[in-house]
């Protein structure tokens, strides 16, 4: 059976569009995060960085990050694109991420909500 959905890592060569999506939904608020981006593609701290994609469409986007010396993986980033959201994306990034965790043998997993993030 073929699947639409699909996660991948992503890198350097995905830069252009992660910065256009950046710019669109994280940047109203924290503004510039260009060398962020760049950051997160390049794995800076053991990032990792993935991509979700809809029928070739990046729908949402995920940054994990190991923190130092804590059995901790935090979820630097994860955001779903507005055309894709209550589509349970959101839920599926946040599943990989716990079982990342698990993966990488860490105990917790942490997650930092901003008040802006409320789209009610």
């Amino acid at each position: 059976m073929h699947n639409p959905l699909m996660l991948q890592q992503a890198g350097l060569v995905d830069e252009p569009v992660l910065q256009r999506l950046v710019k669109r939904y994280i940047e109203p608020w924290y503004g510039d995060q260009t060398l962020k981006v760049r950051e997160w593609l390049e794995g800076k701290d053991g990032r990792t960085t993935y991509l979700y994609s809809v029928e070739d469409e990046i729908a949402a986007w995920l940054v994990l990050r190991p923190l130092v010396d804590e059995p901790v993986l935090h979820i630097s980033s994860l955001c779903v694109v507005e055309k894709h959201r209550n589509k349970k994306i959101g839920a599926a990034l946040l599943t990989f991420a716990a079982n990342a965790c698990i993966e990488r043998e860490r105990k917790f997993l942490s997650v930092t909500v901003a008040a802006e993030n409320d789209y009610s």
